[in-house]
């Protein structure tokens, strides 16, 4: 599998002012600020690192606004504790990177600065709500707009640096190949743990209640579940099956819609759903 994402080099012709080839309009500052940065960057690792210490490159975006590249390998097929017993092992990283050869340089971007000081001044939860998720939108589009013109062989992917632990269900996708998803889940635990991880939450045993090795209630309260995570459940085969002894759930002051409780409600008859959503109080 990794074979398909061997290390690119930077696209040679690439023309700095240049938009994507469906836009006429010319980049905006910022896309230019981030495509400048990152070519450097990219040219950078070419030249610096070895071709086994790469294979993809990952973008931390700071919420004060700074961008940073690090260039990683994906450890492959990416994993999540698929037993009772493996919730309280860290497990294996998602990525790696050449950190003793590799030094990261930050860059503001001024948009992005603004962004975070419009956000700061928020004193209404629903308008800081609202606010964040338009400006993390507006980030993943410039991004996006800014890698463009760069290897098409080369999986560029986001994240928010910020959050401290980088899992791939944290990541955003920003051009080239996508990153393969996890192995099909066979346990209640693994299912479960990959929620965890989108939520920036801790996985161990303590976070779940358990009777007779098997996970009986489970806890996503909090403005960090959204929908996003509830779609993680879409395309688990069998979920019903692997969530069988599972009773409740809570997903108290979420950001969850009713569009997916109803989806959890259809596919999980049997569990008890706790909900209440984060802006209606």
């Amino acid at each position: 599998m990794e074979n398909a994402l061997a290390v690119p080099c930077l696209n040679s012709n690439i023309s700095l002012p240049a938009a994507r080839m469906n836009d006429s309009s010319p980049p905006s500052a910022s896309v230019i600020a981030v495509r400048r940065h990152l070519a450097a960057e990219l040219e950078r690792a070419r030249t610096q690192l070895a071709q086994d210490q790469w294979q993809a490159l990952l973008v931390g975006v700071g919420d004060q606004g700074e961008i940073a590249a690090y260039p990683c390998r994906l450890v492959l097929p990416f994993h999540y504790p698929a037993t009772i017993e493996e919730l309280d092992a860290y497990g294996p990283d998602h990525f790696t990177f050449p950190q003793s050869s590799w030094e990261l340089r930050w860059q503001e971007i001024p948009e992005f600065v603004e962004q975070h000081e419009v956000y700061a001044a928020l004193e209404d939860d629903a308008e800081s709500t609202r606010a964040s998720a338009r400006q993390k939108q507006r980030r993943i589009e410039v991004l996006q707009d800014a890698c463009a013109p760069f290897d098409p062989a080369l999986t560029i992917i986001g994240v928010e640096s910020d959050i401290g632990e980088w899992w791939e269900v944290n990541t955003f996708h920003i051009s080239g190949p996508r990153i393969p998803s996890p192995p099909t889940p066979v346990s209640d635990a693994q299912i479960l743990a990959r929620l965890c991880r989108h939520t920036h939450s801790y996985v161990g045993r303590s976070r779940f209640h358990m009777e007779g090795g098997a996970i009986m209630e489970v806890s996503f309260d909090g403005a960090d579940t959204t929908d996003a995570t509830i779609d993680l459940l879409r395309s688990v085969p069998r979920l019903g099956e692997l969530l069988g002894k599972l009773r409740k759930m809570s997903l108290k002051s979420t950001l969850v819609s009713h569009r997916s409780l109803r989806f959890l409600e259809r596919e999980l008859p049997h569990v008890e759903i706790a909900y209440s959503h984060f802006l209606e109080g």
